[in-house]
């Protein structure tokens, strides 16, 4: 996700470790909590980094979804559905 946040949001990053603050720090302090528990920086469970990276998934798609076309939306709105995080 932060890699097509990069680009939505013109970031430059020498290196991925960047990537990941320097996206935080642009979307905000929801984002950036919701980026370490489905990287499982803390003490969360295994199910609870699953749930956060579909939650990052889904308010990625949000943000994006005006560059994708017809059938590319049709397909994330699907699977943002299925895990519970419909875009509508």
């Amino acid at each position: 996700m932060a890699k097509i946040l990069s680009v939505d949001h013109r970031i430059l990053y020498d290196t991925e470790n960047q990537l990941w603050d320097l996206v935080s720090k642009k979307m905000g302090k929801e984002w950036e909590h919701l980026q370490r528990a489905s990287l499982g920086q803390g003490d969360q469970s295994f199910q609870d980094t699953c749930e956060a990276a579909l939650q990052l998934f889904a308010a990625t798609a949000l943000k994006v979804k005006r560059l994708l076309d017809k059938r590319q939306y049709d397909v994330v709105a699907h699977a943002c559905r299925i895990a519970g995080y419909p875009l509508s």
